[in-house]
C-alpha cells in the first residue's frame, strides 16, 4: 500500500492518498478487508514529504514545506520554512491518526 499524508502540506502529487480526515475510514477499510479476504496483513505508513513535492492537487506546482529553506536538488523546489505552529500540526496528525 501507498504512504498516506496526515498534513495537507503532506499532499505531495495530485494522486496521493490523503489521511487527514475521518472520510478515508471508508476507503480505508474496505480495501483491508479485501486484503485480509486473501490472507494478506495489512499495515499502514504516515508520510509527509517535506521538500520532496512534485505537483499540487491540479498538476501545477505548489509549496513545499520543510524544516528550512534548502533547495530540492531532485525537484527544483525551494520549501517554505516550517512554522512551529504548522511542526506541531504535523507532529499531532502524525500522533493521532483520523478516527482515533
Amino acid at each position: 500500500m501507498q504512504v498516506s499524508g496526515v498534513h495537507e502540506t503532506a499532499r505531495y502529487t495530485a494522486h496521493s492518498l490523503m489521511a487527514t480526515t475521518d472520510d478515508c475510514i471508508p476507503g480505508y477499510r474496505q480495501l483491508a478487508e479485501m486484503l485480509h479476504g486473501y490472507g494478506c496483513k495489512v499495515f499502514g505508513q504516515v508520510f509527509h514529504p517535506g521538500r520532496e513535492i512534485m505537483e499540487g492537487i491540479d498538476g501545477s506546482i505548489t509549496a513545499a514545506y520543510a524544516p528550512s529553506a534548502v533547495p530540492n536538488e531532485r525537484f527544483h523546489v525551494m520549501p517554505v520554512p516550517l512554522s512551529k505552529r504548522l511542526i506541531r500540526e504535523i507532529v499531532a496528525a502524525m500522533a493521532m491518526p483520523p478516527g482515533a
